[in-house]
């Protein structure tokens, strides 16, 4: 088509549109890397402030994982983790050093390991440096060591762990912390599933806790015993004496223990 009319030149529409395209889709990845620079100056700000805590970025919780941080004053050992087929156990810390600086395998700074493993001849290797921030990959919440001692494969790299922390409200203990795998004897891999792992009341999206299926059995055990303390002081409440009597002649007469009912049946016969 020619764009040129009486001596002018008309402007292609086609070729405009794909200007304020680009432009509209340049200002649109401007806009996310500002919003990405300001949520990791965020996270930034709160990790100096509270370590060992996060942010999750897609949906604004906060997690505070500084409970699972094992300390000489108020617990006896590190965390043990077994390593089952691998033939080799761990001993670890969150967020922190292990305890006793042990001599390292191929390691200048020994009290800054936070993970390593013992061989059976005593020897003890590396998977990581302290880290005492956490982040997230998607919807999961990970904590990674790096630097420790080098890979049998590859001297040049060093052994790193990668600790997966899963949210567990109905946990008994604080942390159930597992070996997952590992990689060329490079990379090590963990899962620990916690309850500090979940987001805390009043974040957003659901962050508020709610009831697992132990929280609903205390819930009706409180109330049971509740019903049993009134049943108790039935003299003291006669609406409730009737109520607590009504309900359990109820039940008797259900299973056929309401010796009226049986009274009542022999009369007759």
């Amino acid at each position: 088509m020619d764009n040129r009319v009486a001596g002018a030149v008309v402007p292609n529409q086609n070729g405009q549109n794909n200007n304020d395209n680009g432009q509209q889709e340049q200002q649109h990845s401007g806009k996310e890397e500002e919003q990405q620079q300001q949520q990791q100056q965020q996270q930034q700000q709160v990790q100096e402030i509270i370590p060992c805590s996060v942010v999750n970025p897609i949906t604004g919780n906060f997690f505070d994982l500084q409970g699972l941080i094992r300390s000489k004053n108020a617990d006896e050992s590190d965390y043990h983790v077994r390593g089952y087929d691998y033939g080799h156990n761990f001993t670890m810390n969150l967020c922190a050093p292990t305890f006793e600086p042990n001599k390292i395998e191929g390691v200048d700074k020994s009290e800054n390991v936070s993970a390593y493993y013992t061989t059976g001849q005593g020897e003890r290797y590396s998977i990581g440096q302290v880290s005492s921030t956490p982040y997230f990959r998607g919807r999961k919440l990970l904590l990674e060591y790096k630097g420790g001692s080098p890979c049998p494969d590859s001297p040049k790299s060093r052994k790193s762990a990668l600790i997966w922390l899963a949210c567990d409200r109905d946990l008994l203990t604080s942390i159930a912390l597992s070996y997952v795998g590992q990689v060329h004897e490079c990379a090590y891999f963990f899962e620990a599933r916690t309850p500090h792992a979940c987001a805390k009341a009043g974040s957003k999206d659901g962050g508020v806790d709610t009831l697992g299926p132990f929280g609903i059995f205390a819930v009706i055990s409180g109330v049971m015993v509740a019903v049993y303390v009134l049943a108790v002081s039935r003299r003291r409440i006669p609406y409730v004496h009737a109520l607590v009597n009504g309900g359990l002649g109820w039940m008797k007469v259900g299973v056929g223990l309401d010796p009226h009912q049986h009274q009542q049946k022999h009369d007759r016969t």
